[in-house]
């Protein structure tokens, strides 16, 4: 509570007199409202009948005045398309039973382990969660209320420690369902299809509109009917689609949609990936229900949002707003699938949404390192829009974004060599996707080059197995800093091919709060802690003064040397009103990496002692030595030189690969006591005698 009312009292301080005035009176309108709403839910619920669903047609000449034609009308239609195309169904299974043999018996693997009630939960491991509880956080027993209104669902339980509301929202995302779907095409057992309609239905019967926490935030409902209605398209002529399942399938589409329309996650100067998945709810729904009279209303203005929201939430050079790499994957799906949905179903989006869509893709093809994987900076959730290879891809392996960006935009520069064909495309392309990669061009990592992102304060050193990216940019979302971290001048680190320095990753949100700070903390990134302070304080979970402001002094990239020079502010509140500087010199030739941190202020003597520390995460498949000396998996030896004598010391450490996991892991640290400005060097240097193995 007392973090609640620093984080208001702060926000009104930097927002202007009429805004803030705007804001508390549709507060309060809400409240009102609120009660008004709370009442009716009580007392009536807002079921629609089969009257109901047929005054909601469009009316037309050849309208279906009765339920049963109208049912048998939405399972024999052939539009509108998805990129799930049940009418190739048989190639594709074939294809994927022939050249993915493995992945195929995966696949069924997962899905008859879906039909038994196992499931695999951010982290949780299998799990049977059969009979399904809705309601649940399995892996801390807590149970919230299903009866309660769903605007007074309370995310974080202080009675019960570990609860966490995350666990129950992923499982009604229904990511799982393609996972039935593929199996369905894969072996025609009816069982997956059967699954599919009792899973559905059992979630509509025990979740009433607006009753419990599957309806508190409204990302939850867009990410949900995005799946049920690709879900329908493996399962549309299986004869375990009865009228009765048509109908309530239907009915709650279109609860679901008047539930977003009027629930949307909007705010006046800020809105991030919650609202585009509301967004991406409807546009859905505009595209599946062209029959009823709202689907239009709502498909013509999720598509004018999301023109507009591209342009606000994704800087010109590509990343999204919210400094965050791992939001960044879950925003190009949210933008990417309904661009794909549209170009099937004759719907242009504009030039400017393809361009700055395309520029998010040529992020990931910067970003990623030599192994596919996306490096952590700010949060990782594990979100996603779909799930289609069941084959335990790690959270962090994004190389089939890729494929997707190449056969979307038929782009050769983002088919790299060593990353090789994800199936996804399989199930979203088709097959005749397959011949099209394979007539592509490709490239290798070795070709890709050193990179910068000024808007999100992303630089990327690299030459070829040998990668760094370092973390130099605003709090995101306008300042804000709801998914950021303290990292500013903090790197991960990639050498011959192998993770040695590493961002330790989020593990976990409203759970438990303490760690939550603890994985954005200052002190747990590799970077410089000044007297135990953040560089950024922390205002709630999801927001932080924006006081470091960092500002790139210097940046520049040639076939032998890289050189990022930086500093911020965040230490400039103190009063010796103390600066941290950091460059980085990347030997490209010598196999070596420079850094030279610099501890000043504006007038070159401090007032104060202050304690400077350093801290290095470490990759947990990295051996320590000796106090110079790290070890990778693969034996190569990793030198680490400071200047001045200081000892470097080992201390426990955690890494966190995907939400709700953390491992131990080992992180080197070394500290100064001084009263002085300060400028210490330490040299990174891996191979043998100065050169790679």
């Amino acid at each position: 509570m007392e973090r609640k009312i620093t984080y208001y009292f702060y926000r009104m301080r930097t927002l202007p007199p009429g805004k803030v005035a705007r804001l508390i009176l549709k507060r309060f309108c809400d409240k009102v409202v609120g009660y008004w709403d709370r009442f009716w839910v009580r007392v009536k619920r807002s079921e629609i009948s089969n009257e109901k669903l047929i005054r909601a047609m469009v009316k037309t000449q050849d309208r279906l005045e009765r339920i049963e034609d109208l049912l048998d009308y939405f399972r024999k239609r052939e539009e509108p398309r998805c990129f799930i195309d049940f009418v190739n169904k048989e190639e594709i299974a074939r294809m994927l039973k022939t050249d993915y043999p493995e992945l195929a018996g995966n696949i069924v693997s997962e899905a008859d382990g879906i039909c038994n009630g196992i499931f695999s939960i951010m982290g949780s491991g299998d799990k049977k969660l059969e009979p399904m509880d809705w309601h649940l956080d399995f892996k801390s027993g807590y149970r919230w209320n299903p009866k309660t209104y769903y605007q007074d669902i309370k995310y974080a339980v202080k009675a019960w420690e570990g609860a966490d509301i995350k666990i129950p929202w992923e499982v009604s995302r229904f990511n799982f369902l393609n996972y039935l779907g593929e199996a369905y095409w894969l072996t025609d057992d009816e069982k997956y299809a059967g699954k599919f309609v009792s899973l559905i239905s059992d979630w509509i019967g025990k979740n009433p509109v607006k009753q419990g926490l599957n309806w508190n935030s409204t990302i939850e409902a867009g990410i949900r009917v995005a799946n049920w209605i690709v879900g329908w398209y493996f399962f549309k002529d299986s004869k375990s689609i009865t009228r009765e399942f048509v109908a309530k399938f239907i009915k709650s589409l279109l609860a679901h949609g008047r539930f977003i329309k009027s629930n949307l996650e909007y705010a006046e100067g800020l809105t991030s990936n919650h609202y585009i998945s509301n967004i991406i709810g409807l546009f859905y729904l505009g595209i599946f229900l062209p029959e009823f009279r709202e689907a239009k209303g709502w498909l013509n203005f999720s598509k004018r949002e999301l023109e507009k929201e591209i342009q606000k939430q994704v800087y010109l050079e590509g990343m999204d707003f919210e400094a965050s790499t791992c939001y960044h994957r879950f925003v190009v799906e949210l933008f990417l699938y309904p661009a794909l949905l549209a170009r099937l179903n004759g719907i242009d989006f504009s030039s400017d949404y393809m361009s700055r869509l395309k520029k998010m893709f040529d992020f990931i093809l910067c970003a990623l390192k030599p192994n596919g994987k996306m490096p952590q900076i700010g949060d990782n959730d594990s979100g996603r829009l779909y799930k289609f290879e069941a084959s335990k891809r790690e959270v962090l392996d994004m190389r089939y974004l890729l494929n997707l960006g190449a056969l979307f935009f038929t782009e050769p520069k983002y088919k790299i060599r060593e990353f090789g064909l994800c199936p996804e495309v399989v199930w979203i392309f088709g097959t005749g996707a397959v011949n099209r990669w394979h007539e592509m061009p490709d490239r290798a990592i070795a070709d890709l080059e050193s990179k910068s992102f000024s808007d999100a304060g992303i630089y990327i050193m690299r030459e070829g197995s040998n990668y760094l990216i370092v973390s130099s940019g605003p709090n995101g979302q306008n300042g804000t800093g709801g998914h950021s971290h303290n990292d500013k001048l903090s790197f991960e680190c990639f050498i011959g091919g192998e993770e040695v320095f590493i961002d330790p990753g989020t593990y976990v949100y409203t759970s438990f709060p303490g760690w939550r700070d603890k994985f954005r903390s200052t002190r747990f990134h590799n970077t410089v802690m000044i007297d135990s302070q953040e560089q950024n304080r922390f205002l709630t979970l999801f927001s932080m003064r924006e006081e470091a402001k960092p500002k790139v002094i210097k940046w520049e990239t040639n076939d032998n040397l890289d050189v990022f020079s930086g500093e911020h502010y965040g230490y400039t509140r103190m009063p010796d009103k103390v600066i941290h500087q950091r460059t980085i010199k990347f030997h490209k030739k010598d196999f070596r990496w420079e850094f030279q941190d610099k501890v000043y202020n504006l007038k070159n003597r401090f007032s104060n002692k202050h304690l400077i520390k350093w801290s290095l995460i470490l990759h947990p498949d990295i051996d320590i030595e000796n106090s110079s000396t790290i070890k990778t998996k693969k034996g190569r030896k990793v030198k680490i030189t400071l200047e001045n004598g200081l000892e470097v010391h080992q201390q426990d450490a955690w890494y966190s690969p995907e939400y709700g996991v953390k491992v131990p892991t080992k992180k080197l640290t070394w500290e100064l006591f001084t009263d002085r400005p300060i400028s210490f060097r330490w040299i990174v240097e891996y191979g043998k005698a100065g050169k790679e193995d």
